[in-house]
């Protein structure tokens, strides 16, 4: 009452009323609530099962009273749960009340017929207590009931035989076969029967089961079955048969590997060779993978060279023709798999593979995309001619690549001349100038036109050649190459004056790849020709047209040999040295001296004299290197650091930039060196006696004092 009290007066006055009607921050599910109550009931403790011993007959009469109560009445509640009848079933199996447990499975089975599990307790229970008859009556109605589940089958046929009824498991069997079950049904009939004795009627249930199933497991079934039995003619049949009549899509590798195998076993190993091919050549390439693995060991084990290269060659050819079935444009698997081929010296498969790779057209009118498939053309050609020996055939591939490469966007000089080239080794030279003039009117390449050149000059065709070569200018009057070949051939051909004008015109010409080559091929002609005047014009023409370093050098040098003139060979020096001076290119310049130097010095030794005023003016002339630094600047303007260079320091520039210090470093150093070499040689006069000694320990003389002073205010 006082707790009653309590609570009335706190909610009168409002202290238990909910003020915040907010909804929490953590909300909780239904499902949340349930799972938590399982949690619970799962970690309480299990209370242990309570063990009654009964031992009076009549409370053991009121246990099972009061035990099938409540069994009765579950049941009652719940007629379709299967697993109350099993249970209740059971309850009076233990009490070996067996009247009543088949008075509950039979009210089970009139609810549902179909479940196994009542079917299977009903067998079990009639068989676990040797009732025999009541077993196979059950047995005998469930397999009319229920003639799919194969399970019935199996337990009524193996009653029959445990109890030595062999007809009457024969019957079921057959009964049993007429359903057409499964593999296994098939093959436990067979079991029975060998295990009976019954060899013939085994082999013809084997015949039923292959004309009701014809599949390859139960042909390599049969065909094992009667080597077992030491049948090797009726085995072998089995193995014809199964490929006879089964379907390509029906058998795979492992019908051909099984028959070959046993024709190894029964000594017969050309019958299995011949097996294993044909396998490698009836399956898919899918399905010969293993088959080429077990041929190349039956090679090993029992052939020779031959075999087990015959057998590598069959599994290489499977890996290439799955890889161009993969990738149909891969032409250097193409070509691994036609020299395989070639080496094998089989000609029609030769010309197959050949056929399939050029059937395989690049996609695509790109040169990029043709070069290597253009080489499976010119390979093909090339076999029909030398391989195969077949003129006319390797003329077709080579018209038919022709037709088929788009000569308007691109084309292949090689095609056109290994064309040629068949022509002229079948001495029909009229054909192989028709194919390379085509080349030339369809589709000019300089390539073509070297060729062409080369025919014709191997031929003896000088007037032939030389309007080769005039079209051949008139396409590419840019190449040097092309000016200086016509003009040697000239030459060769003793036309001195036709080399000179095409020389004089291919200089003349506004544009060329590398006018330096052409000028100097003139150049060496006409000092071959000994002409010194017209080397010494051509050299004057080029420096009007060129300033380059190399240019002067060169007339420099032929003014001094082949002039035999110091004097010129020193004007043209002086006169570049002037320009590079003007310009301020300082490497050339040096470069300039540098030669101006040797000239000199080429000068006094032919004048017989140790040395010249020019030589000593030359010497004066020549620039120092000097190792200097300068900034880096990055990309973004940045400085990056410094790097060192040389740079060449002139005469006339040492006072200017300030270098009089090193100037006179350098006449130290000179000096120097004089003066060690006079010590030396005085030593040398002195070597022996104490006198000598003496002079080697003196002390510094004031001189030397002076000059070291000297030095270091310098």
């Amino acid at each position: 009452m006082d707790i009653i009290k309590k609570n009335m007066a706190l909610a009168s006055s409002g202290a238990g009323k909910v003020r915040n009607r907010a909804p929490a921050d953590v909300q909780i599910t239904a499902e949340q609530l349930v799972y938590d109550a399982n949690q619970r009931m799962l970690e309480k403790p299990q209370q242990p099962a309570v063990r009654e011993v009964i031992t009076d007959p009549e409370e053991l009469a009121q246990y099972r009273s009061k035990r099938r109560k409540e069994l009765e009445d579950s049941i009652r509640s719940h007629r379709y749960n299967v697993q109350l009848y099993l249970t209740y079933a059971k309850f009076e199996e233990e009490q070996k009340e067996f009247d009543r447990a088949r008075s509950v499975l039979e009210r089970g089975l009139d609810v549902d017929y179909k479940d196994t599990r009542m079917w299977n307790r009903y067998v079990t229970m009639e068989l676990r207590n040797k009732f025999v008859n009541r077993a196979r009556n059950v047995l005998d109605r469930v397999v009319t009931l229920l003639p799919r589940h194969n399970q019935f089958w199996y337990k009524y046929a193996w009653l029959e035989e445990a109890v030595g009824n062999l007809n009457n498991a024969r019957g079921v069997f057959e009964r049993w076969m007429r359903w057409e079950p499964e593999d296994k049904a098939w093959i436990t009939y067979i079991k029975f029967e060998v295990r009976a004795g019954e060899t013939d009627r085994a082999r013809a249930i084997y015949e039923r089961f292959l004309a009701a199933r014809p599949t390859q497991d139960g042909y390599l079934r049969y065909a094992k079955w009667e080597e077992r039995h030491d049948q090797l003619a009726l085995a072998r049949r089995v193995y014809e048969r199964a490929l006879d009549e089964l379907h390509a899509d029906e058998r795979d590798d492992a019908l051909f590997t099984a028959f070959a195998e046993f024709e190894a076993r029964c000594g017969e190993m050309e019958r299995a060779r011949a097996i294993f091919k044909l396998a490698m050549s009836a399956l898919p390439p899918a399905l010969t993978r293993d088959v080429q693995t077990r041929f190349v060991q039956f090679e090993k084990q029992h052939g020779g060279r031959e075999g087990i290269e015959s057998a590598m060659l069959e599994r290489r050819r499977e890996e290439y023709a799955k890889a161009v079935e993969e990738n149909a444009l891969d032409y250097d698997a193409w070509f691994d798999w036609a020299r395989m081929e070639e080496a094998g010296g089989d000609v029609p498969r030769i010309r197959e593979v050949y056929e399939r790779a050029i059937a395989a057209v690049p996609p695509v009118k790109e040169k990029r995309y043709w070069r290597r498939y253009i080489y499976l053309w010119l390979s093909y050609a090339v076999f029909e001619e030398l391989g195969a020996a077949d003129v006319g055939r390797a003329r077709e591939v080579y018209a038919t690549c022709l037709k088929l490469v788009p000569h308007k966007k691109f084309t292949f000089a090689k095609v056109w001349v290994m064309a040629a080239h068949l022509e002229v080794r079948q001495g029909d030279i009229g054909k192989a100038r028709r194919l390379l003039g085509r080349a030339l009117g369809v589709c000019p390449k300089p390539k073509l036109f070297k060729e062409y050149i080369d025919l014709e000059a191997r031929l003896g065709e000088v007037e032939r050649v030389r309007l080769l070569y005039t079209k051949y200018l008139q396409f590419c009057p840019h190449d040097v190459d092309v000016w200086v070949a016509f003009a040697q051939l000239e030459t060769e051909l003793g036309e001195p004056e036709r080399a000179r004008a095409i020389f004089a015109l291919g200089v003349d010409q506004p544009v060329l790849d590398r006018p330096e080559v052409l000028w100097q091929a003139f150049i060496d002609f006409e000092t071959e020709a000994g002409d010194a005047d017209r080397c010494r014009e051509l050299y004057n023409r080029l420096l009007d047209r060129t300033n380059h370093v190399r240019a002067f050098l060169d007339f420099a040098r032929f003014e001094a040999t082949h002039g035999a003139s110091f004097e010129n060979s020193r004007a043209v020096l002086k006169r570049a040295e002037a320009l590079f001076k003007e310009t301020g290119q300082k490497e050339e310049r040096a470069l300039v001296l540098r030669e101006l130097l040797e000239v000199e010095q080429s000068a006094a030794a032919a004048e017989g004299v140790a040395s010249t005023a020019a030589l000593r003016q030359a010497e004066a002339l020549q620039p120092t290197a000097v190792k200097q630094r300068r900034p880096i600047v990055g990309q973004d303007g940045t400085a990056a650091g410094f790097e060192e260079f040389y740079d060449y320091v002139f005469p006339e520039e040492r006072k200017a930039t300030g270098l009089k210090l090193l100037e006179k470093a350098r006449l130290w150093k000179a000096k120097l060196k004089a003066q060690q070499a006079a010590k030396a040689k005085a030593e040398a006069a002195t070597a022996a006696g104490d006198g000598g000694a003496e002079s080697r320990k003196r002390p510094r003389s004031p001189a030397d004092a002076d000059m070291g002073k000297e030095d270091v205010e310098e």
